[in-house]
């Protein structure tokens, strides 16, 4: 069983600050997940759909990571 290295990094998305769960093994990022509850948090306060703050979060994270790594 192989065990990834975790982090959490902080995202700041057009609605707010969300939380995003960063997966890597041997360097390289296996995995970003935006935070369930910050997303609906958000959703909820701003009365859009959940899965609009998720991707646009995930899509911000993903810009972030590869802009650290490179």
């Amino acid at each position: 069983r192989i065990i990834a290295h975790r982090e959490i990094i902080s995202v700041e998305s057009p609605w707010g600050p969300v939380h995003v769960k960063i997966a890597s093994r041997a360097g390289k990022v296996v995995q970003v997940m935006p935070e369930y509850d910050d997303c609906c948090r958000l959703a909820a306060t701003h009365n859009l759909a959940l899965k609009t703050i998720w991707q646009c979060t995930l899509q911000l994270a993903l810009e972030k990571v590869s802009h650290e790594r490179s």
